[in-house]
């Protein structure tokens, strides 16, 4: 993901976390972006931060 421009992502609940453009398409019926958002991942008992890839917004 280096070099994967930051971006704003408004979640459902209005909370705006920073996320990063992975790539963007455009359809006939406009742009689609494929963004990765910040999580937190539990191994091994531990939360750690992730990010999570895939969706589109």
């Amino acid at each position: 993901m280096a070099g994967a421009p930051p971006i704003t992502v408004v979640l459902p609940d209005d909370q705006e976390v920073t996320g990063l453009l992975l790539c963007r398409q455009q359809t006939p019926e406009g742009w689609l972006y494929k963004v990765s958002a910040p999580a937190w991942m539990n191994t091994d008992g531990q939360a750690e931060p992730a990010w999570f890839p895939g969706g589109v917004a």
